[in-house]
């Protein structure tokens, strides 16, 4: 399940991408799922645990995947972090989705986050509690009425 909050905590990874350069495990990428986020997200191929080719950019290291992909990562790696999804993009939304039913992870958002693709009118099956106000969140109509019922009592 994802735990949605509106606010950061001193728990939360700020900088998940810092965080994931100083920490990762090379052996994560010869997970499948791992090679996915990274193929889905980055347009890119793993090689190897330490080569990714990139379209982009040619062959680049784990370090220089986007910040989406690495937070991604750490949430299917090491889900007992706190995460700001504020820095990552709405790209990342299905993958969230996605690891949020393998376990339990947490994500800050600090703005409305669209966890679909903007051409699709809504994205259901979502799998989350809004932390704030107790409000299960499983399509965009739940996520706004959670995210309005903050903003409303901030005022």
């Amino acid at each position: 399940m994802i735990h949605i909050r509106f606010e950061r905590s001193p728990n939360t990874l700020i900088y998940s991408g810092d965080y994931f350069g100083l920490n990762y495990e090379r052996e994560w990428f010869r997970d499948p799922l791992v090679q996915q986020i990274v193929q889905d997200i980055d347009r890119s191929t793993v090689v190897s645990d330490s080569v990714i080719d990139s379209p982009v950019l040619d062959f680049i290291g784990p370090r220089d995947l986007s910040n989406g992909a690495k937070t991604l990562i750490l949430m299917l790696k090491e889900p007992e972090h706190e995460f700001n999804g504020t820095a990552i993009r709405d790209n990342c939304g299905a993958w969230m989705i996605r690891i949020g039913k393998m376990h339990d992870i947490t994500v800050v958002f600090r703005r409305i986050f669209r966890f679909h693709p903007p051409a699709e009118k809504d994205v259901a099956d979502i799998n989350a509690v809004c932390d704030f106000n107790g409000m299960r969140i499983d399509s965009m109509v739940d996520y706004m009425a959670a995210y309005n019922d903050y903003v409303l009592k901030m005022e």
